[in-house]
């Protein structure tokens, strides 16, 4: 994916000239990675605080060790397949992110193209 951003900012494509500072774009990008990142070990904390929650709901009730263990694994499973669902949103949140951006820019090349054609 770095690679991918990287071409797309330092291809010579003409749509991208008026976004020539890297310096800017870099800090953008960074500013995003960040932002995933931390999305993604709020998910992981609150998946753990959850699974506590439900052990913990398990130790006051008195229920036979099978049915504990068949418990925390269902519980286990729907945790993941929450994840799992809560990453792909995110995932798809920042595709649509970066579509808007190129959106912009290609904008903003037309823009200063029909300027140039003015003048």
């Amino acid at each position: 994916m770095k690679l991918v951003i990287h071409e797309i900012f330092t291809s010579p494509n003409p749509a991208l000239e008026p976004f020539a500072d890297t310096s800017s774009i870099s800090i953008l990008f960074l500013f995003i990675f960040v932002t995933f990142i931390i999305s993604y070990i709020v998910c992981i904390f609150a998946i753990f605080q959850q699974s506590e929650k439900h052990s913990s709901l398990h130790k006051t009730n008195r229920r036979s060790e099978e049915t504990i263990a068949k418990s925390n694994e269902r519980d286990s499973l729907v945790e993941r397949i929450k994840f799992s669902i809560s990453f792909f949103q995110i995932h798809i949140t920042f595709s649509e992110f970066k579509q808007k951006i190129i959106h912009i820019v290609k904008k903003k090349h037309q823009n200063a193209k029909s300027m140039e054609s003015k003048i």
